[in-house]
């Protein structure tokens, strides 16, 4: 990538029909490495981070619904944070690692290292359950 081509543009796009941007321009030859921050407004005042491969992450400012969200490089959430309260990790795809970088492909949730829990079910069993 050359330096000297980088450049932030505004669109505050106020008499048009398109949503006010923020484009960080960082590639040398091609739009394909710029990162767009829009703002949606008739979405509830949605700000999305979107690059090449679509929407990486947004934010909306609202309480009945996705609060926080970051996809994946197809869109599907990796890690969404919700108003009651609830974050889904990895909920449509891929797998959650805990202390290691190593996936074995496999196991949905993979921990290297100690783990403490209060109470365990496996369906619906309670198999440790410390309280009483």
């Amino acid at each position: 990538m050359i330096l000297d081509n980088k450049n932030i543009i505004i669109n505050p796009n106020t008499d048009q029909n398109a949503d006010p941007e923020i484009i960080f321009i960082g590639s040398a030859n091609s739009n394909t490495e710029d990162l767009v921050l829009r703002v949606y407004p008739l979405e509830k005042g949605t700000l999305s981070f979107e690059g090449e491969a679509g929407q990486l992450l947004s934010i909306t400012d609202v309480l009945d619904q996705d609060l926080f969200s970051v996809n994946d490089k197809s869109g599907i959430p990796s890690l969404e944070v919700i108003d009651d309260g609830t974050i889904r990790i990895a909920q449509y795809s891929g797998n959650v690692l805990i202390g290691t970088d190593v996936d074995n492909s496999i196991d949905k949730l993979q921990v290297s290292g100690s783990i403490s829990v209060s109470a365990l079910s496996i369906g619906t069993k309670r198999v440790i359950d410390s309280t009483g």
